[in-house]
This record gives structure tokens, C-alpha cells and sequence, in this order.
């Protein structure tokens, strides 16, 4: 059924994206976001739903931004927020870089998995379900540091985040080339990267 554009749904209207299907074929992941954003800042909503109509959840409260749902190997939800402290009820805190971050497909076992000091760009979980490749940004400079043309600038890593010690650790091997995508092979054992210099 159509629904005619009106004021209501331009102003209350919920668009859909980020769609991704579980491992296990069983569970939707998505986020929600606002068609009018009246907030300082985008925001949305991290959703679950299950593919045998089990009613949609909200996994967060909906006053930050949430992006980049990932499942892994054995059915957790991956993401990246800049909220250390994102589900549904808690209290607010300063949002900060945004950090990866886990949960149950349930909405049990929310964890902050990243230093809050490191900006995580992009996630991907790897088929170990122990290793989960990541694209980190280097440090901005301060806002008042002269920039000579030439010098090193902040660039994207990769690195891998070891989880069972929390242990991060940056690629070298790439040099100065800024990482943009990356992807695994499907036994996990080699990553596939896209890099420029």
C-alpha cells in the first residue's frame, strides 16, 4: 500500500539502512534514522529482527549515531558508535571517537571493545572468531599545528584487534599508503586491502 508524502512523514518519517543478514540466516540488522534530523549531530537507532517475523527490536536509544553493523562468524552483531555507552536506558555521556563495539542478537552483552582515544573507520570480524581486522585513523594534529605541504599527514591503518586480550596491533607492512577498504577470504587466512599512497 502506498502511503501519500505528507508533513507527518516527512517530519516523523524513519528510513532504513545498513541492512545485513546473520550467519545463521535467522536475524536482520539495520539501522534507523530520522528523515528530518533535529539534532546538532546526525542520530540513529541500531535495530535486530528476526526472519521469522519475531517483532523489530531497537538495540540503542536512538540519541547517537550507530554505523556499520557487522555480524560475525558465530552471530554477533558488530558496530561502530561514538558513545561509549549506547543501549537504551542508560545515562548520557560525551560522545567521543567512534569505537567498536559488540552485542548479542538478543541485546545482552553490549561491550566497548576499542580505546575510546582510537577513531575506528571501518570493522570487519574475521572467520577465527577471536580477530577482528580494523581501519584506524592516526591522531589528528591540533587544530592550531601548522601543516607544511609534504609533511606527513593523518592517515587510515589497518590493524588487528585481538579479542580475547583487547590487544590492538597496526600493520606496517603497508608504509604510508592510507587503507581504504578491506576484505577477507573466506577461511579468513589472507586480507585483501585497498590502498592508495
Amino acid at each position: 500500500m502506498d502511503h501519500p508524502l505528507s508533513t507527518d512523514v516527512v517530519t516523523d518519517g524513519l528510513t532504513p539502512h545498513e541492512v545485513t543478514l546473520s550467519p545463521n540466516g535467522r536475524h536482520l540488522a539495520y539501522t534507523l534514522a530520522p528523515l528530518a534530523q533535529t539534532t546538532p549531530r546526525p542520530v540513529n537507532t541500531l535495530w535486530v529482527t528476526g526472519i521469522d517475523g519475531t517483532a523489530p527490536r531497537p538495540l540503542t536509544d536512538g540519541t547517537f549515531a550507530v554505523h556499520r553493523p557487522r555480524w560475525s562468524p558465530d552471530d554477533r552483531l558488530y558496530f561502530l558508535t561514538d558513545r561509549t555507552d549506547c543501549l537504551a536506558g542508560r545515562t548520557h555521556q560525551s560522545p567521543l571517537a567512534p569505537g567498536l563495539h559488540r552485542i548479542e542478537a538478543d541485546g545482552t552483552g553490549h561491550r566497548s571493545l576499542t580505546d575510546p582515544r582510537t577513531t575506528v573507520v571501518d570493522h570487519l570480524p574475521l572467520p577465527d572468531k577471536t580477530t577482528v581486522a580494523l581501519v584506524v585513523a592516526d591522531p589528528e594534529p591540533p587544530d592550531d599545528a601548522p601543516r607544511e605541504w609534504g609533511r606527513h599527514q593523518p592517515h587510515h591503518r589497518l590493524a588487528l584487534l585481538d579479542l580475547p586480550s583487547g590487544a590492538t596491533r597496526t600493520i606496517t607492512g603497508l608504509g604510508e599508503h592510507h587503507v581504504l577498504h578491506i576484505a577477507a577470504r573466506p577461511d579468513g587466512a589472507h586480507l585483501a586491502v585497498i590502498t592508495h599512497p
